[in-house]
C-alpha cells in the first residue's frame, strides 16, 4: 500500500489522520488554532496563499515548510488567523476534514498522488497530464485525453498499481444497499484494527470543558498563548471548584485533542515547552567540551524556530538538542527553590515577570 509520507520534517509530530473527524467543524477549529504548530506557521502559510512579497531570501523556503507542517496537523487549505472567533465555517470545508463520510475532490485526489508517489512516477505522470492538456480551440480534446490515458495505462509501476493506505474505496451503485453496507462494515472494522483506533468514543459536548481548563493552564486568550496568564493546577482547581484529579484529567484530554497524542511531559516539552523557553529568552547552557563551529542546524535544535535557526546567530543554545535542554532546565530548577534564583543562575533578569511566569510553568510541569 502507498502511504502518505510527504516530507514531514524530522522532529514534527503529526496528528493521526483521523483524529479530528469525530468532532464538529467548529470544535476542530478550536483545537487546531490552539496547536503550537498552527500558532507558529499559519502566517507564513497565509503569506504563501496570498502571494505576498518575500522579505528575505529564506522566507520562500519557510513558506513551503509551513504548508508541510500544517498539513501534518490536518490543515490543507489556506489558514485563518487563530484570533478569529467570528468564522463562517463554510469557508473551512474545502481545506478541513469534513466528517465520517465525505466525497473526495479532484484537488484531494491530486494531493494524495503528490504526497505518495515517488519522484520518478510523478515525472512520468506529469507527462501523461501534459499530453492530456495539449489542445486548442477546435482540437479533438477527447483524442488528447485518450492518448494520455493510453500512455498512463502503458506505464509499468508498482507505486501506480498499489492501493492507498487510506480508507478510500469505489462503490458500485448497481449493488444493493444491503451489499454496500455489509462491505463497508467489514472494511470499517478492518481499518480501525489496522490503525489501532480502538472503540473509544469522544463526547463532543465535553470538549469545551476540557479546553477551558487547558486554556487557563497555558494562558490562552484572544487566539494566542500568554505565559503571564498561565495558571497552576491547584489554582484552577480552586477557581472551578473541582477536584485536582478532575482538572488534571480535563487538561490532559484537551492536550490530546490539540496535539493528537496522549499527554506525556516529554511530548509537552517537545511541542510547547522548548518553544516557550526560547520565546521567553531562556538560553540553553553551553557545552564547554564541544566546538560550536560549523555545527549543522537540525529541526530538533531546541526551541529555535526554523527561521531563527537558519540565521545561525551563534548563541550558546545553538546545537543543543531538545531532551538535553530540558534536562539542563530540570537540573537548574532542582538546585534552586526560588524562581528568581533560577533566573540568576541562567544570567537572566530576576525581576522579569514574563521570565518568572515561564520558570513557574516549567517547575510545575516538571514536578508532574
Amino acid at each position: 500500500m502507498a502511504t502518505m509520507t510527504a516530507e514531514i520534517p524530522t522532529g514534527v509530530i503529526p496528528r493521526p489522520p483521523f483524529q479530528l473527524r469525530s468532532l464538529p467543524i467548529p470544535l476542530r477549529w478550536e483545537v487546531t488554532r490552539r496547536h503550537p504548530y498552527y500558532q507558529h506557521w499559519w502566517q507564513l502559510a497565509d503569506d504563501f496563499y496570498e502571494d505576498r512579497p518575500v522579505r528575505q531570501p529564506a522566507e520562500e523556503h519557510l513558506r513551503a515548510a509551513a504548508l508541510v507542517v500544517l498539513r501534518a496537523i490536518g490543515v490543507t487549505g489556506q489558514p485563518v488567523d487563530p484570533a478569529r472567533d467570528d468564522l463562517d465555517f463554510d469557508q473551512l470545508d474545502e481545506g478541513w476534514l469534513t466528517g465520517a463520510v465525505q466525497p473526495m475532490s479532484m484537488r484531494g485526489m491530486a494531493m494524495f498522488l503528490l504526497a505518495t508517489l515517488p519522484p520518478d512516477d510523478l515525472e512520468r505522470l506529469a507527462r501523461c497530464f501534459e499530453i492530456g492538456s495539449r489542445h486548442r480551440v477546435g482540437d479533438d480534446e477527447a483524442g488528447h485525453g485518450l492518448q494520455a490515458m493510453t500512455e498512463l495505462h502503458g506505464l509499468t509501476s508498482e507505486s501506480l498499481d498499489s492501493y492507498l493506505d487510506e480508507p478510500i474505496v469505489t462503490i458500485n451503485p448497481a449493488a444493493s444497499q444491503q451489499q454496500v453496507l455489509a462491505a463497508i462494515r467489514a472494511l470499517h472494522a478492518q481499518w480501525r484494527e489496522e490503525r489501532d483506533l480502538g472503540d473509544r468514543r469522544l463526547q463532543a459536548d465535553r470538549v469545551p470543558d476540557y479546553l477551558k481548563v487547558r486554556d487557563r493552564r497555558e494562558g490562552w486568550g484572544e487566539g494566542r498563548y500568554g505565559i503571564g496568564q498561565a495558571t497552576g493546577i491547584m489554582a484552577i482547581s480552586e477557581e472551578f471548584g473541582r477536584p485536582r484529579s478532575t482538572v488534571w484529567d480535563h487538561s490532559r484530554r484537551a492536550f490530546e485533542l490539540i496535539i493528537g497524542h496522549p499527554y506525556t511531559p516529554e511530548l509537552w516539552w517537545h511541542v510547547m515547552g522548548a518553544p516557550l523557553a526560547v520565546d521567553c529568552g531562556i538560553p540553553a547552557l553551553p557545552r564547554p567540551t564541544r566546538s560550536r563551529a560549523n555545527q549543522p542546524v537540525t529541526e530538533t535544535t531546541v526551541g529555535v524556530p526554523l527561521e531563527v535557526a537558519a540565521e545561525g546567530d551563534g548563541n550558546e543554545s545553538e546545537g543543543v538538542e531538545s531532551a538535553e535542554f530540558r534536562d539542563q532546565l530540570r537540573f537548574v530548577l532542582g538546585r534552586h527553590d526560588d524562581d528568581a534564583e533560577v533566573l540568576r543562575a541562567l544570567s537572566l533578569p530576576a525581576d522579569d515577570e514574563q521570565l518568572l511566569g515561564c520558570v513557574r510553568r516549567f517547575r510545575e510541569e516538571f514536578a508532574e
